[in-house]
């Protein structure tokens, strides 16, 4: 069950086989219960795996409130003591402890979700299949199988299940087809069915009621080819036809022990026939490949850091080589911390923190209040930014620059242009470059190169349309700086 929930086996495929076991120990679902185990097939099918609900999506620290509100640190709402069904927020209810999704299978009748039992199994037919009665009247329990006779049977009334009793044999019945028939056990054969011998239109005749031996009650084989022995669960192997026998054989069905891993097994899906794992830490690696699974900074993949712990679940990777745990603070975001940045010390450094060690001008932010200004920035800016902090005055509604204005947004100590060169006074020149044309005489045509952030009349010369000739543009154009 690769979505956590005991509905996943209640799909079509699945149906069908409940429903050919209610045949072989004399059952009958009626179509009102098929239609109310599709409903809940369908209703199963589309409830999420389940998780922990997030009911505040605020992971900052300093805006934690201590859990006034009934919310661990990061805003989970903590269900510790809660009753099973207590609203935790988000379309979430507490179940054990946990704030989770409810689905079919979790133990809790949410009657809300319009379940009606809870069995904790996925055996269809005992009473309780995917969250809802088998049945509540005779009803809903008729096959219209002329060959049964069907009741809601009631003796426990918190699962009751279908009964099916077979008629006399012998009795007049109508086929599927619509041709007439008559009672062998609970199927409604064609006439001369049953008599031992292999009639007109028969496969084969063995005179007995055991559909598994390779010759069916109607008559027909068991299989021809090994379509007709997929159950449509990937998780019970591939079943194979003996062509020979005509019996169905069965196949190897999907072990989830993680290789025998102690304390971990998984579920099987029925659609693809691959285990999942559950994952007790929430890191995202499930406990068939993390290495420790009650630890979150621990799973492959993981950094590896001098914390004294196997980070990466990979044994070779020494501890004692490993670079430090430190995280070092970066409100800006820009992947660089400035000189004397508060540390803590994390397998994963949160968001605003930084694992870069501000050790040099190389590697240390000179503005840790502007994203846009760290070293190594490429881009050019046309205006300055406030290398102090920006005030704001309440008497004139604007913000002053407490400090000074610059353009070194590269941190290299310097307001390094542009663009630095001059027009050419005798224009655009053109020229061929291993037959690549060109024009050279671009540039300010003011008298002097423009300051960062200062306008000035810029001329561009690109070849023209004539082989051989160049057009010059000027535009009026802002000097950027970095």
């Amino acid at each position: 069950m690769a979505r956590g929930g005991f509905a996943d086996y209640t799909k079509t495929s699945s149906l069908f086989v409940s429903l050919v076991v209610f045949r072989r120990h004399s059952m009958r679902v009626s179509t009102s219960l098929f239609l109310i185990l599709v409903s809940a097939w369908a209703v199963g099918c589309s409830d999420p795996a389940r998780e922990p609900v997030d009911t505040d999506a605020s992971t900052d620290a300093s805006t934690d409130d201590g859990g006034t509100d009934g919310s661990a640190d990061g805003g989970t709402f903590d269900c510790t003591g809660k009753a099973d069904g207590t609203d935790c927020g988000g379309g979430a209810i507490c179940l054990k402890g946990v704030c989770a999704a409810s689905k079919c299978g979790d133990g809790y009748v949410n009657t809300a979700a319009g379940e009606d039992c809870e069995d904790g199994n996925t055996v269809a037919g005992d009473g309780c299949t995917s969250c809802h009665l088998d049945c509540k009247a005779d009803t809903d329990c008729d096959d219209k199988n002329d060959c049964t006779t069907d009741t809601c049977d009631k003796t426990d009334p918190k699962k009751p299940v279908c009964k099916a009793v077979t008629v006399t044999p012998d009795k007049a019945c109508k086929r599927p087809d619509g041709s007439s028939g008559t009672c062998k056990g609970d199927v409604c054969i064609k006439p001369g069915c049953g008599n031992k011998t292999v009639d007109s239109g028969e496969d084969c005749d063995d005179g007995n009621t055991d559909d598994s031996d390779g010759c069916k009650t109607d008559c027909s084989f068991s299989c021809k080819a090994d379509k007709d022995c997929d159950d449509g669960d990937l998780c019970s192997g591939v079943e194979k036809c003996d062509t020979a026998t005509h019996k169905c054989v069965a196949g190897t069905s999907v072990k989830c022990d993680a290789g025998g891993k102690t304390g971990c097994s998984g579920t099987c899906d029925p659609g693809s026939g691959k285990c999942s794992y559950p994952d007790a830490d929430k890191d995202g690696v499930g406990c068939d490949l993390d290495c420790n699974d009650a630890d979150p900074a621990a799973f492959p993949g993981a950094f590896e850091c001098k914390d004294g712990k196997d980070n990466d679940c990979n044994p070779s990777t020494s501890d004692t080589a490993a670079p430090s745990c430190l995280c070092y603070a970066d409100p800006d975001k820009d992947g660089y911390a400035i000189s004397g940045a508060t540390t803590l010390t994390a397998v994963t450094c949160p968001a605003d923190y930084t694992r870069r060690a501000p050790v040099d001008a190389a590697t240390s932010d000179c503005h840790g209040s502007n994203s846009s200004v760290f070293p190594t920035q490429s881009s050019y800016f046309a205006s300055s930014y406030c290398s102090g902090s920006l005030v704001y005055s309440p008497i004139t509604g604007t913000f002053s620059c407490k400090g000074s204005y610059k353009y070194d947004y590269n941190c290299d100590g310097a307001d390094t242009k542009r663009w630095n060169s001059l027009a050419s006074t005798s224009g655009c020149t053109y020229i061929s470059f291993k037959g690549f044309p060109s024009c050279l005489g671009s540039g300010w045509t003011d008298a002097a190169v423009p300051a960062c952030g200062a306008k000035g009349t810029y001329r561009t010369c690109s070849p023209g349309k004539l082989a051989g000739t160049c057009v010059a543009a000027n535009v009026t154009q802002t000097q950027e700086c970095r």
